[in-house]
């Protein structure tokens, strides 16, 4: 489908080990890994690496053949933004498409990236990054964003709907619920811009 095809053969009799030939039938991944994913996966994660793993480590190769991650990822996830989440001894960053680390493992949790910003925990608390790794919404959040325009918790007492495309004019908006804006929708009679700072009715 995608130019490279997923093989198999039996190890040690009833273990299944993958690699991978490509159209002329060369193999170019050796049929020596545990875990792999196929065109499907691929297209699911819109990435053009092929993802292989043993003993719960994974890492990557393009379509020559070629190992541009080794083997040391717990988790590689979907690419958003052209950027995927990878997973090393319990820290969260980004790599680009090519297998090169393009944000730092740094995090305790990182999103897939949602109108070029994600989410991130990071000693505890929670905030946003661009695709650059620059902050946007400060990391200082006891609760995470609830998707796009979300409310945050803080523990003093102010209210006020957040949205992710003016980050740096909400503060010293502080959150004390963790509400969805179709929550908030139901009690408003106007329209909530999404885009700016909107005060909530007392």
């Amino acid at each position: 489908m995608d130019g490279v095809a997923r093989v198999v053969k039996r190890a040690d009799g009833w273990k299944n080990m993958y690699g991978f030939i490509n159209t002329s039938g060369k193999e170019i991944i050796p049929t020596k890994y545990e875990d792999t994913d196929d065109s499907w996966y691929r297209a699911l994660r819109f990435s053009e690496l092929i993802i292989v793993g043993n003993d719960n480590k994974y890492g990557c190769y393009d379509k020559t053949g070629k190992m541009v991650v080794p083997l040391i990822y717990s988790n590689i996830g979907n690419y958003s933004n052209n950027l995927a989440t990878v997973l090393e001894n319990g820290k969260w960053g980004y790599i680009d498409k090519t297998g090169k680390v393009s944000i730092p493992l740094i995090y305790e949790y990182a999103s897939d990236f949602s109108v070029n910003s994600a989410i991130v925990k990071k000693e505890g608390k929670w905030g946003t990054i661009d695709t650059l790794g620059n902050v946007v919404i400060p990391i200082i959040y006891n609760e995470k964003l609830l998707g796009y325009g979300g409310l945050l918790k803080r523990k003093k007492v102010t209210n006020g709907v957040l949205s992710t495309k003016q980050a740096k004019k909400f503060f010293p908006l502080i959150m004390t619920e963790l509400v969805s804006l179709k929550k908030i929708w139901l009690g408003q009679k106007k329209r909530i811009n999404m885009d700016l700072l909107t005060k909530m009715p007392k």
